[in-house]
């Protein structure tokens, strides 16, 4: 890294919308700090938290909504809810004596 990142970059790049991890990859990767804060995310990495999903418990429905509505409704980060449908996650609840009580995030597909 040719710049070490203060607290106000990292500020500045989530008003920007892009997380510290994010913002800390680019610079890794050698990315200039001011293109670091203000380049967007790409479609793909910004499109899953705009996707419809619902996030159930065992059988019972906890919320439907985005990641943020979801998180917001929950009272959890967004990030949190993400983790619900990653493969990370699915191959933890395997190991798990009761995995049909632990929550499970479903992307609900479009009618389009």
């Amino acid at each position: 890294m040719k710049h070490k990142p203060t607290s106000a970059d990292y500020s500045a790049a989530k008003a920007n919308g892009i997380s510290a991890t994010a913002f800390y990859h680019r610079l890794r990767r050698g990315w200039d700090i001011g293109k670091a804060i203000t380049e967007p995310l790409q479609i793909q990495e910004r499109s899953k938290r705009h996707r419809v999903f619902a996030l159930y418990k065992g059988d019972e429905l906890l919320s439907v909504g985005t990641i943020e509505e979801i998180a917001e409704e929950l009272n959890v980060l967004p990030e949190t809810v993400l983790f619900y449908g990653t493969n990370v996650y699915k191959r933890r609840l395997e190991t798990r004596k009761n995995p049909k009580n632990c929550r499970e995030l479903v992307e609900l597909e479009d009618d389009d």
